[in-house]
This record gives C-alpha cells, structure tokens and sequence, in this order.
C-alpha cells in the first residue's frame, strides 16, 4: 500500500499525463475518456512501483547494490535516483549507459539490481543491455514512458510513466518531470520502510539540518512495506 506522499507523486505522474495530451481540452467525451485512461494507468503504475520497491528492499536485505543508468536527461534522474538511495544507506551507484560495455559490466555481482531509466525505451545505447545483465545474475528494472518498447520486453520488473513532451518543444520536461515524481515517491516509500530511520538519517547526514532533528543511536534496515 502506498503512502500519502508517495500517492501525491504519482498524482503529479498522472497531472503530467493529462497536461500532455491534447485531447483532455477538445470535449467532454474525450476528456473522460482520457481520465478513466490515466485512472487505468494509475492503477497499473502502482503495481508496478510496489514490485520496484519489494526488488529494491530485497537487494538491500541481502546487502546487495542497486545500479542506475541512463543516458541524456534521463540519465540525469538515474544519477539522482544513486545519489538519494545511497543517502538512507541503500549501496547504489550510477553508471552512465554508454559505459557498460567498456569494462563496467565487472562491477556487477549475482544478487545486485540494475535500474534503466528511458523515456522512450528505445534508446540505442541501452538495448543491448538487459541480457548482459541477466548474464551476471542481476535483476533489470526500467522506467519507461512506453509500454510497447524494447527495454520494457526485456526488463524482470517494469514500470511505465508516460508523458508526451510537447512537440514544438521536443526538449524532455514532463517526461522528466514524471521521472522525478517516480524516483521521489520511491525515495519516501523507501524511507517509511525504515525500522530506525532516526538513526540513519543522523549517521548519513552528520553535517546537515536532517540529522540534527534525530537523537537515535541504533542502526536502520529496510522492511517489507505494508500490504
């Protein structure tokens, strides 16, 4: 079951959805159409979010690492996503996506997770991928904004966010914004699974205003979060 404020980042997925289609403003047929629409594909996104957090909170249970990759501005986002899973003491790295087939794939170990995000899922770079993965023994999560692309055929657990980026304006933005709705509601649900999240925040965050506000000493794992 999600969480308050992870349901409000994946109402920001589905605002960004209907912002990006045109016709949520042509009639009131069309437009109810598209809600029920983006209403299935809520439904649908949070069985896939509850199956990334349980991959994400098994990876850490065994002490294994959680990779991100990316390419462009989704690359961006897999950075952040190593950076904020690092931050309550899930061990995660990002490699960007061209990397991998250069030497990087001798980081991965059986057990670990690899998280691909791309808003089109066709991303060259990253397609053939998925299967060196799976050669190491590694699970492949994707974040994508297609249901029909090729990293969503070959990922264990996928999870679909669209939003069309405006085309006089090709440039990602509520692609990406849906992106960082879903890595910000990973975050938080990640975090509520904490059994001392006092304790990990003041021992990661020593020097900030976060870990001022704890006063535990104990050590903090991740649990299942609730059904």
């Amino acid at each position: 079951m999600l969480r308050s404020g992870a349901r409000h980042s994946l109402a920001a997925v589905a605002a960004a959805r209907r912002r990006s289609s045109p016709a949520v403003a042509a009639t009131t047929t069309r437009s109810s159409s598209l809600l029920r629409s983006v209403a299935r594909d809520a439904a649908t996104l949070e069985e896939a979010f509850n199956a990334f957090t349980n991959t994400i909170v098994e990876c850490h249970a065994r002490d294994a690492v959680v990779f991100t990759t990316g390419i462009g501005k989704s690359g961006v986002v897999a950075q952040r996503l190593a950076s904020s899973l690092a931050s309550i003491s899930v061990r995660s790295r990002y490699i960007h996506g061209c990397e991998w087939m250069h030497g990087e794939l001798g980081n991965l170990r059986e057990g670990d997770a690899v998280v691909i995000l791309s808003h089109s899922g066709e991303t060259a770079e990253l397609l053939p991928l998925p299967p060196l993965f799976k050669q190491s023994g590694c699970a492949v999560l994707t974040l994508t904004g297609s249901a029909d692309s090729a990293l969503v055929r070959d990922s264990d657990v996928p999870m679909i966010a669209p939003a069309q980026d405006p085309s006089e304006c090709p440039v990602p933005s509520r692609s990406i914004i849906a992106q960082e709705s879903i890595v910000n509601a990973l975050v938080e649900q990640l975090v509520e699974t904490l059994d001392d999240r006092a304790a990990m925040f003041r021992r990661n965050h020593p020097a900030g205003t976060i870990g001022s506000r704890f006063r535990s000493s104990t050590g903090a794992r991740l649990r299942p979060p609730e059904q």
